[in-house]
């Protein structure tokens, strides 16, 4: 757990908040003419950022392991370089396919990804019991799935100069651009031709509010690995897994609806807050029972899906319970600014809990270890949420 938590924070550093801004771009320029050269712009910045990183990565592993006091960890380190390059990639395409609101080419990377992390992970282990088989398992698994994500992507790019992929694999033609150009402002501009300064320019609020997630997701696990415990790390580990995978339903949810939110106007305002309002109260429908009884049944579920050692780990996922379902509501917040070029905003309202998460884990961890991290996490996650709810409702309510 402490490998793939200093690992996930490199690749999230290496995206660079690049992901996101491609899927806001992609989706509001879904089925014009500039879509080709949106994506061929998104691509190369994808590349160089990600060789950049690879390459960082390589030159300071060894003071990496160092810092976090781990030297041990310094030959996984190097052989999990790939990883850097290879993570960016497919998670650029899988924002390319939720942009395009192509969910199952989406679907189709993840089943790659992650059944062959499982898949190969299980046979190297079975061959020599050690982290470097998984490590070597997980790079594998993305650089298939990168192979096949990148099959789509070339179909989309070439029906990209003026046509638009059709789920069953026609072409639907489209007459000239349709769309605006995305902005993080309000204020009207002419369109400008460099694709690749305004997705750079776009990601970098983005990119700020990736730092944040870091902090919040899983700077907590570094800071128990630090001032704690590895029983601590372990038991919020276990808790964290499955407060991480719960949101994935509020995911799906989120990819199938949002991207049509890209093309909001003032006519058609007040169909798309109908709309959104009826998304969230399906939302609460789902997660606030599923809440409860994450809550009543954790003692009863988590020994028997880890064993009784992790018995204990069952209050720190209770009290997690609270970030996971202001979790899913926040990704519907979070969609809805993207798309409407409000990153800057939806950054400066992270800082609160930036500062909080790493202020309230220097206090809590080394009182009460994996059970104050879950209080850290869930508590300073709160004002983040209510103040992307609140910038929605403006950006509802304006004129």
């Amino acid at each position: 757990s402490f490998l793939l938590s200093n690992l996930t924070i490199v690749f999230l550093l290496s995206y660079l908040g690049l992901n996101n801004a491609t899927r806001a771009f992609v989706a509001r320029y879904n089925g014009s003419r500039q879509l080709s050269a949106v994506l061929r712009a998104s691509l190369s910045l994808r590349l160089a950022i990600s060789a950049g990183f690879t390459t960082a990565f390589i030159l300071w592993h060894r003071p990496l392991a160092a810092l976090i006091g781990r030297p041990e960890l310094s030959a996984l380190f190097l052989f999990a370089a790939p990883l850097v390059f290879l993570m960016g990639m497919v998670e650029y395409l899988k924002q390319v396919f939720t942009g395009l609101h192509r969910l199952k080419y989406h679907f189709i990377v993840n089943l790659f990804e992650f059944g062959l992390k499982i898949g190969l992970s299980v046979l190297f282990l079975e061959l020599a019991l050690g982290l470097r088989g998984v490590v070597l398992a997980y790079w594998l698994a993305v650089l298939i799935a990168c192979g096949v994500g990148f099959v789509f992507w070339a179909r989309f790019y070439r029906l990209g100069g003026g046509a638009q992929a059709n789920p069953d694999g026609s072409s639907l033609e489209v007459a000239g651009n349709t769309t605006a150009p995305l902005r993080s402002d309000t204020r009207p501009r002419q369109a400008e031709p460099n694709f690749m300064a305004r997705i750079f320019r776009y990601s970098l609020p983005l990119f700020l509010i990736s730092i944040g997630f870091l902090i919040l997701t899983e700077v907590d696990t570094l800071m128990l690995g630090l001032l704690s415990t590895d029983y601590q790390v372990g038991l919020f580990a276990a808790g964290k897994q499955l407060a991480n995978k719960l949101p994935q339903l509020a995911l799906a949810l989120s990819m199938g609806t949002m991207p049509v939110f890209a093309r909001m106007n003032a006519e058609n305002r007040e169909e798309m807050r109908r709309k959104f309002v009826r998304i969230l109260r399906l939302n609460a429908l789902v997660f606030l029972p599923l809440g409860g009884v994450l809550i009543m049944l954790s003692p009863v579920f988590m020994p028997l899906l880890f064993g009784q050692d992790y018995r204990a780990a069952a209050l720190p996922l209770q009290i997690l319970t609270v970030w996971i379902v202001l979790t899913t509501f926040n990704m519907f917040f979070n969609a809805l600014l993207d798309y409407q070029g409000r990153a800057t905003r939806r950054a400066v309202n992270f800082l609160f809990t930036m500062i909080a998460t790493v202020g309230l884990n220097l206090v809590l961890i080394p009182r009460w270890g994996a059970v104050g991290a879950a209080v850290s996490t869930s508590a300073a996650y709160a004002p983040y949420v209510i103040l992307n709810g609140m910038e929605v409702r403006r950006l509802f309510r304006e004129r």
